[in-house]
């Protein structure tokens, strides 16, 4: 189910609207079933002098859909990143990307998740690769 907003209820909990690096960035969450998926179309605006996106970008999309795999497994009252190491394999060109993500290892307070960015599909050519801890935080009770 595309564009399915996995937070509403977080948001709508806090009286707050967190979209904004979402919709600066312009990537897309989309989810099935029980896997996670970050797309976006790289433009001029992502990339950097080399003509290529932005080391940020990457490592924008590599978390997030690290963080959005996580929590669907977890679903955590909050979460943050506490390790992020990531492989540049290519250069990230013009055109659509996606990000995937699998959670090696889902512990009560630590989940350790690998990620990978490709080119077009998620079959396409690897662009880059990350491996991630989130700590994650339960209700008390």
């Amino acid at each position: 189910m595309p564009d399915q907003d996995l937070f509403a209820s977080y948001r709508a909990a806090r009286g707050v609207d967190f979209k904004g690096f979402e919709t600066t960035v312009g990537y897309r969450i989309a989810i099935e079933g029980d896997r996670a998926q970050v797309h976006l179309e790289i433009e001029e605006r992502h990339l950097n002098v080399y003509g290529a996106a932005h080391g940020g970008v990457t490592l924008t999309l590599l978390d997030t859909v690290g963080g959005v795999q996580t929590y669907l497994l977890a679903r955590p009252e909050r979460m943050a990143t506490i390790n992020l190491a990531t492989q540049f394999i290519g250069l990230v060109p013009l055109g659509h990307v996606v990000a995937t993500a699998t959670v090696d290892r889902l512990g009560k307070a630590v989940a350790h998740t690998h990620m990978a960015l490709h080119e077009g599909t998620p079959e396409g050519p690897l662009l880059a690769t990350a491996v991630a801890s989130y700590r994650l935080f339960h209700r008390a009770g």
